[in-house]
This record gives structure tokens, C-alpha cells and sequence, in this order.
């Protein structure tokens, strides 16, 4: 069982009170933080001509008012100093890491885009894009959706220092993975019948669904990786995620490059060296996280409990923070797929062609960028679980007040006119960075306190409601090809930007209330639904 909350937080009050008069180190609210480091609020000595009896206590007041307010000032200096520090020292190695994870897709559609395979590159290529469309969306973004529970559990877990509960929240979720793997199975072996339910040319849909077949057996590895890596991530060790991304890549590379150029499989090899390298990054990831904190581990293990960690009222609450992560993250990337399949539905069934694999560039050019982009949402959502899981509810809002602050196409392609619809389209892009930017930090923030259905929502509208249907408009009705469709896109996303104003108004207090209860269901405590 869990210390009582309010003991919990009357040694975080006696802990704060002694940082307070040793270091100068306590954490006050933002709302009054901002405004003084920015010169907008001095104290003020008013003594009035009528009160000249009192105007040497006055003055005894008004200096020590001066004094505290100097020393308030510091204190606010000095924690708003501490937070950044802590996460552009987080956020640096997870972009790496994410980078370096990102790559192996990109390696995947160079390896095919990069053959001399005549008449046949662009039906590979397109092929190879459709494949990995599918493959992303069914198994991978569902998987890594529901897995964003964890980032608000763990790193909750993490702060409370509890790290026992890490290991049910594991076991839940490794129990929920096994069953999503069999159902994203029987979608993924229908690949070709479903790309042609989408109208999508038939002998491409052909040799995509042979395509993801090569790609299938590595996604339980993924899952497994990501199930290792979210409690990594939530203790703030980078080290072993980075070393594993290094593996997979060195892995990807090599194997690709020989069985694409010294084997009968050819293209399909591509597909093959990317499931190797997934493979190798599970006992890598593990390796490094046990060589780095044996104990660590331990209390993990500890935590395996199949009666408390299998329970209805864990498995629901693991799921009520996973299915609208998933929702959340589903939604953008269906947004991209919409857009490829929309791209193959164009008059002109050489400009479709031309028009599906410069989105699939630009989508990947957008992803690498998206990236810096993550590793600042992830390390803000950390450090907020962390606080929100210590009770620390102020240091949990200068996080997330800070969180917002923190390719060329030859390179793929040897096909010209496919180069030269890429460089359109990636004008087009430009104008989705800023708001993509926001998107991603927001989103990192509403994973952290356990709001992934909000985040859900604001995605589906800005996509589904905004962008996808003026994408539609401007790209097929009025003629614009591929860059309308992308022009929908910068639309939807720039009017989803407000809801960083949701952030501004959350009750903090509540918020770590909410996190306390969620804690519990890892050793069977009456939950209380947040």
C-alpha cells in the first residue's frame, strides 16, 4: 500500500520548508515567477505624511519586505534555472535517440528507392511507401498509442519513488501488447486486400503485401523495446535507449546492403534488414538498463504480480490512458495516410504515382524534423510525471511552462521528375513546422498528467474536421495536386495551436491527486476513477 497522501505531502512541506533556508531552493507558483524575472512587479514602501509616528516600523517592514522579495527573486531564479537544465539535459539524448530510431524507415525506402530496377523503381518504391504506410499505421502507431499510458504511470511511479509499481504497470502492459499483436496480425496478412478495397493500383498492393510480410515478425520486438524503454525514460536514463538505437542501425545498414545487393530477395530485403534490426535492439536495450542499475531492475521485478498486475481495475485504467493516446497518435498519422491514398485516387495515374512517393518523402523529411520536436515533448513530459508523482505540484508547472521554450530529396530518389514534385511539395511543408512544433509539446504535456482523451480530441478536429476535408477541397476539387492536400494539413494543424490555453487553466493540485490514485491499481488498491 501507498503512504497516506497527506503524510506523503507533510514531508515534502518539512523537506521544502529546510531547502528554503539552507539552498534558497523552493518552488514557487510560475504566475509569480514570470512576471518578476521579467521586471514587471517590484515591491513597493508606501508611508503616508499623516503616519510620521510610525514610520520607523514602517521602514523596518518595508525592508524586510525589500529583502524578502530579494530573496523570493532568487529562489525563482535559481528553480526556474535548475528545470531547464534538467531538461535540455533530458531532451538532447532523446532526440537522439529518436533520430537514430527513425532512420531504419528511412534506410528502408532509400534501399528500395536507391535500386536499378528500370521501368520497376517507382512500382517498388511506391510499393515499399504503401507497405510502410500500412505497417505504421495498423501495428505500430496502435501499439506505441497504447503504450503512452506508461509515460504517465512510470514516470509518475518514478517521483513517487515507488519503482516496485513499475513492474505491474509492465505486466499489464506486456499482457495488453500479446493480445493487440494477434489482432494487428490478422489485419497486416491482408494488406493487398485491403489496399484494394482503397483503390490503390493492383499490382502495387501486390508486392506491398508481400512487403509487410518481411516487416511482421519484428513487431513484437518493437513493443517489447518500447515497453523497456518507457521506464527507462521515466527514471531519466538515456544511455541504454541510445546505445540500442546505435545496434539497430549498425544492424539495418549492413544486413540491408547486402541481402538488397548479394541475395535473391531484392527489394524485399529492405523489409527483412528492418526486422533484424528491431530484433536486435530488445536485448540491447535490456542489457544496457541492467548494467546501468542492477537494483533498478530488481525492484522492478519485484513488482511482477500476475493477481494484482492482471485485474480488471488495472487493465481498465491502463487502457482509459492508452486507447486515447492511441486515438491521439492514430489520428495524425491516418491524416498522413489519407493523404498517400488520396494522392493514388488523383486523374492522372502517372501524376498519382509522382504524387504518392513525393508525400512519402516529405512525410519522412516532416518526421525527422518532428523529432526535435518529440525529444523536447518527452522530456517535458518526464519531468511533469516526476513532479506530479513527488507531489510537487510547482515544480510540475514551471516544467510544463518550460516544456514550450526548450533531408534533401536526392538523397532517396535517382528519379528526376519524382525530385522535382518532392522540392514542391516541401515548399508546402515549411508552413507546417511552427504549428507542428506546438502540436508536439502540447501533447507531450497532456500524456505527462494523464489527459491523453483531450489530446485525442483536439487532434481529431484539427485533422478531421479542418484539414483533411479543405486538404480534399484544395488538393482534388480545385486542382492542386499533392501540395492542396499538404496546404489542408498546415491549415488543420495552425488552428489545433490553442489548445496550449487548456495547459494554462489545469488545476495542478488535482492533478497530483489524480496521479496518487493511479498508482494504486499496480498493488490492487481500491481505485478511484480520476
Amino acid at each position: 500500500m501507498s503512504p497516506p497522501p497527506d503524510h506523503r505531502h507533510d514531508d515534502f512541506d518539512e523537506d521544502r520548508d529546510a531547502a528554503h533556508h539552507e539552498n534558497h531552493r523552493d518552488y514557487p507558483d510560475p504566475s509569480v515567477i514570470l512576471p518578476l524575472l521579467l521586471g514587471l512587479h517590484y515591491p513597493t514602501v508606501d508611508v503616508g505624511d499623516n503616519d510620521r509616528d510610525s514610520s520607523s516600523s514602517s521602514s523596518s517592514s518595508s525592508s524586510s519586505s525589500i529583502s524578502s522579495s530579494s530573496s523570493s527573486l532568487s529562489v525563482k531564479a535559481a528553480i526556474l534555472k535548475d528545470e531547464l537544465w534538467a531538461m535540455t539535459t533530458l531532451a538532447l539524448p532523446v532526440i537522439v535517440t529518436y533520430v537514430m530510431e527513425l532512420l531504419p524507415g528511412i534506410i528502408t525506402l532509400v534501399l528500395v528507392g536507391r535500386m536499378d530496377n528500370g521501368e520497376n523503381t517507382k512500382l517498388y518504391f511506391d510499393a515499399a511507401v504503401l507497405a510502410v504506410m500500412l505497417y505504421n499505421m495498423v501495428g505500430v502507431m496502435t501499439g506505441l498509442g497504447i503504450l503512452t499510458a506508461l509515460d504517465t504511470l512510470c514516470a509518475a511511479a518514478h517521483g513517487a519513488n515507488q519503482p516496485s509499481k513499475m513492474g505491474g504497470f509492465l505486466l499489464t502492459g506486456i499482457m495488453i501488447m500479446s493480445i493487440l499483436f494477434c489482432f494487428v496480425v490478422v489485419v497486416l496478412c491482408n494488406t493487398t486486400s485491403i489496399l484494394l478495397l482503397l483503390r490503390q493500383p493492383a499490382e502495387v498492393a501486390h508486392h506491398a503485401g508481400i512487403f509487410v510480410l518481411w516487416m511482421l515478425p519484428g513487431l513484437p520486438f518493437l513493443y517489447a523495446y518500447e515497453l523497456l524503454r518507457k521506464l527507462s525514460q521515466a527514471k531519466n536514463e538515456t544511455v541504454p535507449m541510445i546505445i540500442s538505437a546505435v545496434v539497430c542501425l549498425l544492424v539495418n545498414v549492413g544486413s540491408g546492403y547486402y541481402i538488397v545487393s548479394y541475395t535473391r530477395l531484392g527489394w524485399f530485403g529492405a523489409a527483412l534488414a528492418r526486422t533484424l534490426g528491431t530484433m536486435a535492439m530488445v536485448p540491447t536495450v535490456f542489457t544496457g538498463m541492467y548494467c546501468t542499475d542492477k537494483e533498478f531492475i530488481a525492484n522492478v521485478w519485484s513488482g511482477f504480480r500476475v493477481k494484482e498486475a492482471i485485474t480488471k481495475k488495472a487493465i481498465t485504467k491502463f487502457l482509459s490512458l492508452g486507447i486515447p493516446g492511441a486515438l491521439q497518435l492514430m489520428s495524425e498519422s491516418i491524416a498522413f495516410e489519407i493523404i498517400a491514398l488520396e494522392c493514388g485516387i488523383l486523374p492522372d495515374e502517372n501524376q498519382a504515382i509522382l504524387a504518392i512517393g513525393a508525400h512519402a518523402i516529405t512525410l519522412q523529411v516532416a518526421s525527422f524534423i518532428f523529432m526535435l520536436y518529440l525529444g523536447a515533448s518527452v522530456a517535458g513530459s518526464i519531468r511533469i510525471g516526476n513532479a506530479l508523482g513527488a507531489g510537487d505540484t510547482h515544480r510540475a508547472k514551471v516544467a510544463s511552462y518550460l516544456a514550450p521554450r526548450t533531408g534533401r530529396a536526392h538523397v532517396l530518389l535517382c528519379d528526376e521528375d519524382l525530385i522535382r514534385k518532392t522540392q514542391d511539395v516541401l515548399l508546402v511543408y515549411a508552413y507546417y513546422q511552427l504549428p507542428d512544433a506546438v502540436n508536439a509539446i502540447d501533447q507531450g504535456i497532456f500524456r505527462a498528467i494523464g489527459k491523453q482523451s483531450l489530446a485525442a480530441k483536439l487532434s481529431a478536429i484539427a485533422f478531421y474536421v479542418v484539414g483533411i476535408p479543405l486538404g480534399y477541397l484544395l488538393g482534388l476539387q480545385l486542382g492542386l495536386g499533392v501540395q492542396g492536400l499538404w496546404y489542408g494539413l498546415v491549415a488543420g494543424l495552425t488552428w489545433g495551436e490553442p489548445s496550449i490555453r487548456c495547459v494554462l487553466r489545469l488545476d495542478w493540485e488535482r492533478l497530483s491527486l489524480d496521479t496518487e490514485r493511479r498508482l494504486s491499481i499496480a498493488h490492487g488498491d481500491e481505485y478511484i476513477n480520476a
